[in-house]
C-alpha cells in the first residue's frame, strides 16, 4: 500500500462546492456574527493555487467572507511577482518562525487566522510518468474547513495559505502531508485575533484526518476539467477515459 503514496508538493488542488448562501449556513452556527459582502461566488470542482478563492476571516472583530488569492502575499512583499509556492504553510515552519526565525509565516499565524471551505481535496499517486489523482473527503462529503491563514497588502489584497503538517492514519498511504482539517468545535478560537500563536498551534491537533476517506478519480482532472464529474469514483479495473488515445484506444 505504501508504494503508491505521493512525494510531490500537496494540496494544490481542492473543491469548494458551495454558493455563498450555503457557505453562510456552514459558518453561521459557530461564530457570533457574520457580515454579508454579497458576494458571487463560483462553485469550482477544481480550484487552483492563484485563484480567487472564499475563505472566513477576522478583521478587527467582524467576521465576512472574502475572495481571498489562494497563495500567501506578505504584507511586506514589494516585488511585481508574487513568491512562489505558498499555497501551503507547513507546521514546521511556522514553528520555527513562532520561536524567532525570521520567514512570512509567524505574523499571519499570531494575527491572521482564517478557514477555507472546501468539501475534498486531490491528491496524486504513483510514479511520475503516471500520475492518478485521487480525492480525499470526509464519508458523505461533508463540508470542512481548512485551518489557513491570510494576508493583506495594497499591492495584492487579500491572499491566504492552507497549513499542512505530517500524515496520520490512513492518509500515510497517499502522500507523506496532508492539509488541516479543523474541527468545528476549533472554529472560533482559529479565528479569534485573541488566540495567541502557541494555542493556535495547538488548536491544529483537533484536527479530522482519521475520518478521511480517498479514492481515484478520472486524469480527465489533470487537463483542467472543472466539473462534477472530477469527484466520481473510478470503478476498479475500469479504464480511465483519459488513458485513451485519439482512435478511443486504451493506453498501457
Amino acid at each position: 500500500m505504501m508504494a503508491r503514496r505521493g512525494v510531490f508538493k500537496m494540496c494544490g488542488a481542492y473543491v469548494m462546492p458551495l454558493t455563498w448562501a450555503e457557505i453562510v449556513d456552514h459558518y453561521n452556527q459557530f461564530l457570533e456574527s457574520f457580515e454579508n459582502t454579497g458576494l458571487n461566488l463560483p462553485v469550482n470542482w477544481n480550484a487552483r493555487p492563484g485563484q480567487g478563492m472564499p475563505v472566513l476571516v477576522n478583521v478587527e472583530g467582524q467576521c465576512e467572507v472574502a475572495l481571498s488569492r489562494w497563495g500567501l502575499i506578505p504584507s511586506w512583499w514589494k516585488q511585481d511577482k508574487p513568491p512562489a509556492k505558498t499555497f501551503n504553510a507547513r507546521i514546521e515552519s511556522i514553528q520555527d518562525q513562532l520561536a524567532g526565525k525570521r520567514g512570512m509565516w509567524a505574523g499571519p499565524m499570531r494575527y491572521y487566522r482564517g478557514l477555507t471551505v472546501a468539501s475534498g481535496y486531490y491528491e496524486w499517486t504513483g510514479p511520475k510518468n503516471d500520475r492518478r489523482p485521487r480525492f480525499i473527503q470526509l464519508p458523505g462529503g461533508e463540508v470542512f474547513s481548512f485551518a489557513s491563514i491570510w494576508s493583506w497588502s495594497e499591492q495584492y489584497a487579500l491572499s491566504h495559505s492552507m497549513i499542512t503538517v505530517p500524515a496520520e492514519g490512513k492518509m500515510l498511504e497517499v502522500h507523506s502531508r496532508m492539509p488541516v482539517i479543523l474541527n468545528p468545535d476549533a472554529y472560533a478560537a482559529w479565528v479569534n485575533p485573541k488566540t495567541d500563536g502557541k494555542q493556535a498551534v495547538e488548536l491544529l491537533q483537533s484536527n479530522r484526518c482519521n475520518e478521511l476517506i480517498d479514492f481515484e478519480v478520472s486524469k480527465e482532472l489533470n487537463f483542467g476539467r472543472n466539473s462534477p464529474e472530477n469527484i466520481i469514483k473510478l470503478q476498479e479495473n475500469a479504464a480511465d477515459p483519459a488513458d485513451k488515445n485519439e482512435q478511443g484506444e486504451i493506453l498501457f
